[in-house]
């Protein structure tokens, strides 16, 4: 006589996390961060709400500008054209012209694109939340992590500075961004900047009884 014995497994459901995407936003595209156009240090403070792309779920996240400076002093804002984004003349145009500003979600921020950034001119962009990673370097660019500092330098051979490889932390909500002006002069236009947010974790947690069973067979005679 044979039996079949079921013992049932208890398995803890795990929550799930979709993997992210980035989304690009194109500085000079009308239908997106045109609303940055103006954008500066208010009270309150000026937010503005781009939409993320279908890869990322779409819907949207609220840039807040916290800041917007050239040379030390404040009461500047952000200037647009049909091709870049940067401050007052859509560049940054002198040293120390800078942009603060953060995120109402968790990011990654991943890469920068300019226009007009030639051999003369250093950009950077900096979080507190960069601070303690590690050391890395990439085409055009360096990062210090005690610092928590990208520097990106002016190259004729690329405008793009993809630092997503750096493995630096996530940027947590709220936590200011930097963008500054190192070194030269001329017409430093920002064209896009790239970001991915951090999804959410699913609201499963449940306990179950999997589907799961061993077999167990015995023979007795």
């Amino acid at each position: 006589m044979k039996k079949t014995i079921l013992i049932p497994t208890l398995i803890l459901s795990t929550s799930f996390i979709t993997a992210n995407a980035a989304t690009v936003f194109v500085t000079n595209d009308s239908g997106n961060a045109a609303a940055l156009d103006g954008a500066a240090e208010t009270d309150p403070l000026t937010t503005t709400d781009l939409t993320l792309s279908a890869e990322d779920g779409g819907g949207t996240i609220t840039l807040t500008t916290l800041e917007v400076n050239r040379e030390g002093s404040g009461g500047f804002a952000l200037g647009m054209n049909a091709n870049s984004l940067g401050v007052i003349g859509a560049a940054f145009g002198t040293v120390n012209q800078q942009w603060l500003f953060s995120f109402d979600q968790d990011i990654d921020f991943d890469a920068l694109d300019f226009i007009g950034f030639d051999v003369s001119n250093v950009m950077s962009i900096s979080s507190s939340a960069w601070v303690g990673d590690a050391d890395a370097t990439g085409s055009n660019w360096d990062f210090v992590g005690s610092t928590g500092i990208f520097t990106l330098n002016g190259s004729a051979a690329s405008e793009t500075f993809d630092f997503a490889s750096a493995g630096v932390s996530s940027i947590a909500a709220g936590t200011p961004i930097l963008i500054n002006h190192e070194s030269g002069f001329g017409g430093t236009g920002m064209t896009s900047f790239t970001i991915s947010p951090i999804p959410e974790p699913s609201a499963c947690g449940l306990i179950g009884l999997s589907g799961l069973a061993l077999l167990l067979r015995r023979r007795r005679s």
